[in-house]
């Protein structure tokens, strides 16, 4: 079963580099693609993705404000920021909010691809481990 994703991420070029990425990831799909955070709002409302990627600067709202609102609505979606923002207050304050991880651009498909990878092994043993060990 593959796991779904959507895409938040205003410059258009970008958004279609974070997919072709996403597909050349074994076991993930690319369900949906927004390039505002109201449109990723109106989106979430009907589809149900596992998974995030989303960019801090969209021009209606800034990423952190989309995580409150996702974190609301859809506790149980995991979230991958994908910025062009390095402060260190971004980074903590979306790290605080349940980010999973923080991919700062410009990406390389091979970080890209680690941040995926680890992801789903994290998804792995929380789904197949009935008992956590160290």
């Amino acid at each position: 079963m593959n796991i779904e994703v959507m895409i938040v991420e205003d410059d258009t070029r970008i958004a279609e580099i974070n997919s072709r990425f996403t597909k050349k990831v074994a076991g993930f799909e690319v369900i949906a693609i927004a390039t505002t955070g109201e449109q990723a709002i109106e989106l979430l409302e009907i589809i149900q993705p596992q998974l995030v990627l989303l960019d801090v600067y969209l021009p209606d709202m800034k990423g952190t404000e989309l995580i409150k609102s996702i974190r609301q609505s859809n506790p149980e979606i995991d979230i991958i920021m994908i910025t062009a923002a390095s402060e260190v207050d971004i980074v903590g304050q979306s790290l605080r909010s349940g980010v999973s991880d923080y991919i700062v651009k410009p990406v390389t498909f091979d970080r890209f691809k680690n941040s995926l990878e680890n992801y789903q092994k994290k998804l792995e043993k929380l789904n197949f481990n009935e008992n956590l060990t160290q």
